[in-house]
This record gives structure tokens, sequence and C-alpha cells, in this order.
């Protein structure tokens, strides 16, 4: 079981400057991708409807609360976390699923090409290196757009 991480894919760019919206929810102590180079992990983060307003350092979006803020401070335990299984299904077909298509999400014939060649079995590796985890081979619409594969 993936535990003491937060399972959030956030796939947007890091959100720094929108510290005057007042959030409607904010989720602290996770583990939370963020996708910014500069700073791939955060400890928190600020939403306002269905908007990631702000992600950053505990202390810093707590700040952003008011009385109107649910405050979500989640140590989590493995009775609450997802199986490595059910991350994957998640990412994959259920983001296809969200995104309402049908022709991607499953490696199966007449789904579209789109994959990645991880350079860890995800399944596998001890939860330590999941972070480290990084993808070797990426292709869209069959098209490959990011190979470090020997050839």
């Amino acid at each position: 079981m993936v535990s003491r991480y937060v399972l959030f894919l956030v796939s947007v760019l890091l959100v720094k400057n929108c510290f005057s919206q007042t959030p409607d929810i904010i989720v602290t102590n996770g583990k939370i991708f963020t996708s910014d180079e500069k700073q791939l992990y955060a400890e928190a983060l600020a939403i306002k409807g269905n908007r990631i307003i702000a992600v950053g350092k505990k202390n810093e979006i707590e700040k952003l609360a008011k009385p109107s803020t649910k405050v979500m401070n989640h140590p989590f335990h493995p009775v609450e976390a997802l199986t490595r299984e059910e991350a994957v299904i998640a990412y994959t077909s259920g983001s296809a699923y969200a995104e309402m298509k049908d022709d991607k999400g499953m490696l199966v014939a007449g789904q579209l090409a789109d994959l990645v060649v991880l350079s860890d079995d995800v399944f596998s590796i001890p939860l330590q290196q999941l972070p480290s985890t990084h993808s070797r081979l990426t292709m869209v619409d069959g098209k490959i757009i990011y190979n470090t594969l020997k050839k």
C-alpha cells in the first residue's frame, strides 16, 4: 500500500501567487507531487471551488485560511491509502474515464498508443524509491516523444 504519501498527482504548474483568494479547503501534511522542476513536492495545497489556487509549505498555505475554510490535516493512515494497483488504475483508465475518452487508458488493441516505460517496476520497488521513478520512454498517439532507452 502507498502509505504516508498523498497521492495527489498535480498535473498543473505550481501556483504561487494566488494568495489573494480565500480557499474553501486546505489540505496539509501531504507529499504532493507538483510537476514543477523547481519544487517537485509540496506539503499543502489550497482549493477554491474546483481549482487549486496555491501549493507550498504547510505554514504558508495555512496562513490563507479564514473562518469559512475547511482545513484537512491528513496524517494518512495505511487503511486510508491506495494500493499501488489502485493508484495505477486511477492514473490510467481512471484518467481516461474522467476525460470521457473511450480510446485510451488501457493497453489493448484499438486504444491510442499513449504510454510510458518507467525506470522501475512500481509494483515491486520499496516504497521509498517510488518518488525517484521516472519515464524512460514516452509515446503519445503512437509517436515517441521522449526516449532514453538504448537502441
